[in-house]
């Protein structure tokens, strides 16, 4: 019996609209392969055209989220060796001044939060989009 499910995110309205705006962020970070099938399934619902992400360049925390990512024929652009949000931060400092980037985190609702409590180390703008909720598969 499966032990959980997957299930759209609590406010998916808030995420829709975060999805929508995807092209006005410098960074997109992917946390989970569920993540990145949820982000793209509410993308293509409101555009035709991969193209809409606009110059957002793309995070992946894991070989399996990066190759989710390029499922969508998309290029991940950081991927770092180890597979835990502190990692994508570690990278992101290694890049320099990251003052008032725009960063969105697509992220499941329950996920630990390591990624936003960087916001004023980063200096960045970081938003969360909750793109999907794990619940209990049976009771």
């Amino acid at each position: 019996m499966p032990t959980i499910r997957i299930e759209p995110p609590s406010n998916l309205r808030a995420f829709a609209e975060l999805v929508q705006d995807a092209h006005t962020y410098d960074w997109i970070v992917f946390t989970s392969p569920n993540g990145v099938t949820a982000f793209f399934e509410m993308f293509y619902k409101l555009y035709d055209d991969a193209r809409e992400i606009g110059g957002a360049r793309i995070a992946a925390i894991g070989p399996a989220t990066a190759q989710r990512v390029r499922d969508f024929h998309l290029k991940v652009d950081l991927q770092p060796e180890e597979f835990v949000a502190e990692a994508v931060l570690r990278e992101f400092k290694k890049q320099g001044d990251l003052e008032n980037l725009r960063i969105l985190i697509a992220r499941a609702e329950e996920a630990r939060t390591a990624t936003e409590g960087a916001r004023k180390p980063l200096g960045a703008i970081v938003d969360v989009a909750f793109t999907y909720k794990t619940v209990c598969g049976a009771e």
